[in-house]
C-alpha cells in the first residue's frame, strides 16, 4: 500500500510541477509565426469582472508552463522519432528533413482563392496608393515572396496534393501590370534558378535566396548600380536556426547552412537595433545612392543587408496599416512593398493609412439600403467606414463619399474597398473606408454614401447627424 501511494504523490508531483515551478521557471518563448497569451485579468479595462478569466488562464498557462521548451522538444522527437509526424498543426514534417508552416497550405492547395471582388479590392486600393506616389515622382513597386510549398512542393508529405487552379499571385500580377504598378516576379525569379533558396527547418529563402530577391527587386524599382552576388565569393556555414525547427524542438535545434558573403560594407542603423525583426528602422550608407522606404514583413528582415549595402538611406517598416505619407519625410526615391503570398489577402483587409483622393461625380438619385455609415476621427483623419448594402452590390460597384463641412464647402472622396467579417465570422467584401483630412476649426456635418449601380450614380445612404 506504501508503495502504491509513494507512486501516486510521485506522479501528482510531476503534473503539478510545471504549475507550482512556472514563476521561477517561466516557459514563455514563441517564434516569428506564433503569440504568447498574455496574463489573464480579473477585472476589465472598464472595471467589470473578466468572464473570460478561467479561459485566459488557461492560455496562459499552455504558453508559459515551467520547462515548455523542454518538455516541446521531447514530445516533438517522440512524435517525430516513433510516427513520423509532427507534434503542432503549424508545422508539417516533410521528406528528407523539410518543414513546412501548415499556414501555407491553403494557397498550395487552392482553398484560400481570392474571389473576383476581393481581387477588385487589392487593385482598386494599390492603384490609389501608386498613382499617390507617381504624382510626388516616386516609383512604387509591390513582390510577393512565395510560400515554401509553392517553390519545393516535392518534399511535402505524400498525402498533401496541390490545388487545381492558379494561384493568387497570378491572378493578381496581369492585372498590377494593366494597372501600371511594377511588379516584382519572384516566383518568375526562383523557379528559374535551380539552388536550393530557402532553408529546410525555416519558412523564408536562405541567404542566397534573399540575394536572389534583392536583385530581382532592385531592378524592378530600375537601380543600376547592383552589387552581383552571383560574383561575390561566400563560404557556407552553420549560423541560421529555422524558426519551424524551433516550434518543434526548441532546445535541440540544429543549426542549418547558410551562405556568409565575403563583402566589405559600410552601411550602419541610424539607431539602435535589436534585430531585423524589429518594426522600425533606418540603415545609412555615405559610400551608396539612393534613398528608399521599403514596407516589408519577415522575409524582408533577410534583405536588410543587401538594401542596406546599396542604398545610401533606407527605411525598413512592418508597420501596419501602411502609413503612405511617411516616405515623404525622408525624401524618398523609391517605395517597396514586400508582402508573404500566404498573405496576400491583408491587402483587401486594411485601408492604408493616407488621405483619400477626392473625386468629381454627383449622385443621379437616392434610394433606401440597407448601407450602413460610421464617422469617427483618427490619426488626423476623419474616417468615413461602413458597409454597402448587398442588395445593391456586384463585383465591379465603385464606392464615394460625399461630404459637407461646417464652412459650407462640400467635396467627394473615392472609397478604399475592404474586405472583413460579420458577428458571424461570414467574409463581407463590401465595405468601404475614407480618410478625409481634419482641419483646424472646421468640422464635418454630412455625409452621403454614392456607389456605382446600374449604370447609374446612386445615394444609398445619409448622415446629418454627426
Amino acid at each position: 500500500m506504501k508503495r502504491y501511494l509513494f507512486f501516486i504523490v510521485m506522479i501528482m508531483a510531476l503534473l503539478a510541477a510545471p504549475l507550482v515551478l512556472m514563476p521561477a521557471f517561466d516557459g514563455g518563448w514563441t517564434t516569428e509565426t506564433t503569440e504568447l497569451a498574455e496574463a489573464p485579468k480579473l477585472l476589465n479595462e472598464e472595471g467589470t469582472v473578466n468572464v473570460s478569466f478561467l479561459s485566459d488562464a488557461g492560455a496562459y498557462f499552455e504558453d508559459h508552463f515551467a520547462f515548455r521548451p523542454q518538455l516541446i522538444t521531447a514530445n516533438s522527437k517522440l512524435t517525430a522519432n516513433v510516427f513520423g509526424t509532427s507534434s503542432t498543426d503549424q508545422v508539417i514534417t516533410g521528406k528528407e528533413g523539410w518543414l513546412y508552416y501548415s499556414g501555407t497550405l491553403k494557397d498550395y492547395q487552392r482553398t484560400k482563392t481570392l474571389t473576383e471582388r476581393q481581387v477588385f479590392n487589392i487593385i482598386h486600393n494599390l492603384s490609389i496608393i501608386n498613382n499617390y506616389y507617381k504624382a510626388a515622382g516616386i516609383d512604387f513597386v509591390i513582390t510577393f515572396a512565395p510560400d515554401k510549398a509553392s517553390l519545393y512542393p516535392e518534399y511535402l508529405p505524400y498525402y498533401i496534393a496541390a490545388g487545381e487552379g492558379i494561384s493568387n499571385a497570378d491572378i493578381l500580377k496581369p492585372l498590377l501590370e494593366e494597372a501600371g504598378i511594377t511588379y516584382a516576379d519572384m516566383f518568375e525569379a526562383f523557379e528559374n534558378d535551380e539552388r536550393v533558396l530557402y532553408y529546410r527547418t525555416d519558412t523564408h529563402w536562405n541567404a542566397l535566396g534573399a540575394a536572389l530577391a534583392y536583385k530581382t527587386l532592385a531592378e524592378a524599382a530600375g537601380k543600376t548600380d547592383i552589387t552581383d552576388y552571383d560574383q561575390i565569393p561566400y563560404a557556407m556555414e552553420n549560423t541560421h536556426s529555422g524558426d519551424l525547427a524551433e516550434m518543434l524542438w526548441p532546445e535541440a535545434v540544429e543549426p542549418e547552412e547558410d551562405a556568409v558573403f565575403e563583402l566589405e560594407s559600410h552601411w550602419e542603423y541610424t539607431e539602435p537595433v535589436e534585430d531585423n525583426m524589429d518594426d522600425y528602422f533606418i540603415t545609412e550608407n555615405p559610400s551608396a545612392d539612393g534613398s528608399l522606404y521599403m514596407f516589408r514583413d519577415s522575409f524582408g528582415s533577410a534583405l536588410v543587408p543587401y538594401f542596406a549595402h546599396d542604398y545610401g538611406k533606407v527605411v525598413f517598416s512592418r508597420l501596419t496599416p501602411y502609413n503612405i505619407t511617411d516616405p515623404f519625410r525622408y525624401e524618398t526615391d523609391t517605395v517597396i512593398l514586400e508582402k508573404a503570398e500566404r498573405n496576400i489577402l491583408s491587402l483587401a483587409k486594411e485601408a492604408p493609412a493616407m488621405p483619400s483622393v477626392s473625386a468629381n461625380i454627383d449622385a443621379d438619385s437616392t434610394i433606401e439600403t440597407r448601407t450602413t455609415c460610421s464617422t469617427n476621427e483618427s490619426g488626423g483623419y476623419y474616417v468615413v467606414s461602413g458597409a454597402i448594402d448587398p442588395d445593391y452590390f456586384t463585383d465591379d460597384t465603385q464606392i464615394y463619399v460625399e461630404v459637407e463641412f461646417s464652412d459650407a464647402q462640400k467635396k467627394t472622396y473615392e472609397a478604399f474597398y475592404l474586405t472583413g467579417e460579420n458577428a458571424k465570422g461570414a467574409t463581407w467584401d463590401y465595405l468601404y473606408r475614407v480618410n478625409i483630412v481634419k482641419k483646424d476649426g472646421v468640422q464635418l456635418t454630412h455625409v452621403n454614401v454614392i456607389i456605382s449601380f446600374e449604370g447609374e450614380y446612386v445615394c444609398v445612404c445619409e448622415r446629418s447627424e454627426i
